[in-house]
């Protein structure tokens, strides 16, 4: 059973433009925790595959993505206060005194709203659909003969 831990140095590789340098070890255990609750970290708690041997690391990469998205959602990324970058798409950019407008994904549920907040988050959302998404049921014995 292969579980996923915390790399700091996976984490600086994977997300450069996201300054975790001043977060203790505490706050990234807390944060990792956090992202182990969306997520899970081994086959027992989560659907996401991960085995490292066959190049399967799905997990991992959605584990990350929490992670970068609850570290810009405290708005402390760019280390200055605020949320680096900008999330959605952009909808229209001025040149005269810089203006630029952003439209969010148009989410259906709340839960879609939060993930979109960021762009690791919405990334997540997208790669997670597959997960959320039903199969069919046929409440008859024997399917109708047109499908």
């Amino acid at each position: 059973m292969a579980k996923v831990t915390f790399c700091r140095e996976y984490f600086t590789a994977a997300f450069p433009a996201i300054d975790i340098s001043s977060y203790s070890d505490f706050a990234l255990a807390s944060l990792w925790e956090m992202a182990v609750m969306y997520v899970g970290d081994d086959d027992t708690n989560s659907l996401a595959p991960y085995d490292p041997d066959r190049g399967v690391t799905e997990r991992r990469l959605l584990l990350y993505l929490v992670m970068a998205h609850l570290i810009k959602m405290q708005g402390q990324s760019d280390g200055q206060g605020g949320s680096a970058g900008l999330s959605g798409r952009v909808s229209s950019a001025t040149e005269g005194s810089v203006s630029v407008s952003v439209e969010l994904y148009k989410a259906d549920s709340l839960n879609a709203q939060w993930w979109s907040q960021t762009n690791e988050g919405l990334q997540y959302w997208m790669l997670t659909a597959k997960y959320r998404l039903g199969g069919r049921l046929y409440a008859y014995k024997e399917p109708h003969p047109w499908g």
